[in-house]
């Protein structure tokens, strides 16, 4: 509950918070600020005392904006999808932990999105403009889109135990290779037709979406022939293919929403 509540702070935009407790709780409320500071951009403990944790937000929106923050984000997440179902084929446990840890990293640029978000909605009237305040809601809303991508690589990372155990037949690794290709593809077309404000390349992402998902009920298809751990492990990694595919053409359609009104 303390961890939440600091994402919170953060998000909300304080730049200082300071955390009481009775001494007795001094161990585990260090041991939650610290592992915030982990979790996100910027904030440091700068004070400890027996009864107290201050904790200050050292980073600079201007150094690190929004729109770095979705390219960083594109790029850690569509190597998460490429890695996460190489880890299954190759069947390389560290590469698949590897891609579960990277998570980690697109949830801290998305907080740093989502404070952005939040101070340029609470700033004083008239100091920021509307063009402004438009892109960064959209960035706010991709952020979003790209983190749940990362989530469902992460998800594919997580089948990797069971499917290890019981190997991946040729046919289905490479039916699930062609899925694969084919998402990220979607989500590269998405996110260069954002940053190009190109409403034909966000078209041809939204309609690669039909064939990626006859591709998404042949692999449903054969998967539905394993039984036990491993069908609901397979099942699991052809849903989130699906679902990285979906977010994908969601971004797509922001893009020509954006690129309109440009």
């Amino acid at each position: 509950h303390l961890l939440r509540k600091l994402i919170g702070a953060y998000i909300s935009g304080f730049g200082l918070v300071e955390v009481r407790f009775k001494p007795e709780a001094g161990p585990f409320v260090r041991r939650v600020a610290r592992e915030f500071c982990r979790m996100v951009i910027g904030p440091e403990v700068i004070e400890e005392s027996r009864s107290a944790v201050v904790i200050q937000d050292l980073s600079d929106p201007a150094e690190l904006s929004s729109e770095k923050c979705l390219r960083r984000m594109y790029m850690t997440v569509r190597a998460m999808l490429e890695d996460s179902l190489h880890a299954l084929k190759a069947g390389d446990e560290a590469l698949a932990k590897d891609v579960v840890q990277r998570d980690q990293d697109v949830d801290r640029l998305y907080w740093m999105v989502a404070k952005q978000y939040h101070l340029a909605h609470t700033a004083p009237p008239g100091s920021v403009d509307r063009a402004t305040m438009a892109g960064i809601h959209n960035h706010r809303l991709i952020a979003k889109l790209l983190e749940r991508i990362g989530d469902h690589a992460e998800r594919i990372a997580d089948a990797y135990p069971i499917i290890a155990e019981k190997g991946l037949d040729p046919k289905l690794a490479r039916e699930l290779e062609a899925a694969d290709t084919a998402a990220i593809a979607i989500v590269d077309k998405a996110f260069t037709a954002l940053m190009a404000s190109d409403i034909e390349t966000a078209n041809e992402a939204i309609d690669a979406r039909g064939p990626h998902q006859k591709t998404i009920d042949a692999l449903s298809h054969l998967v539905s022939a394993k039984k036990g751990q491993e069908l609901l492990a397979l099942a699991s990694v052809v849903d989130s293919l699906s679902r990285a595919a979906s977010y994908a053409t969601d971004i797509a359609e922001i893009a020509i929403n954006q690129a309109v009104l440009a």
